[in-house]
C-alpha cells in the first residue's frame, strides 16, 4: 500500500471583529502562495496585497467599487485575490423543496 505524508492544518476562528476576516492560518496558507504584485479585491480589513480594492473598509489602499477599479485599471498584476462578500442564509423546507429564505 502507498503511505503519503500529509499535514492536517485546522481553518482557526475568526475572533476579529470583522466578519469574514481570514484567520490567522488561512492568512499564513495565502501568503505562502503569493508573491510580486498583488492586487486584492473586495479586501474587507485584510492588510495582504499592495492594491487592496473594498467599498468601505478603512483598511483598503482605495475605497470604490471593485467594478470602477476593474474598468480603469491598466496595471499588470501577478496574482489578483478575491473574496467577494457573501451571505450564508438558513434554508427552510416547505412543500417537500428547500428555499433560501
Amino acid at each position: 500500500m502507498r503511505k503519503f505524508e500529509f499535514e492536517v492544518l485546522g481553518m482557526g476562528m475568526n475572533t476579529s471583529d470583522y466578519p469574514g476576516a481570514f484567520t490567522e492560518p488561512v492568512k499564513q496558507i495565502i501568503k505562502s502562495v503569493i508573491y510580486g504584485n498583488v492586487l486584492h479585491l473586495y479586501s474587507g480589513s485584510s492588510f495582504i496585497g499592495d492594491e487592496r480594492i473594498d467599498l468601505e473598509h478603512p483598511h483598503a489602499t482605495k475605497n470604490m467599487r471593485v467594478e470602477d477599479f476593474i474598468e480603469g485599471d491598466t496595471r499588470t498584476w501577478d496574482w489578483c485575490l478575491l473574496d467577494p462578500p457573501y451571505a450564508i442564509q438558513p434554508v427552510i423546507e416547505k412543500d417537500g423543496l428547500q428555499r433560501l429564505l
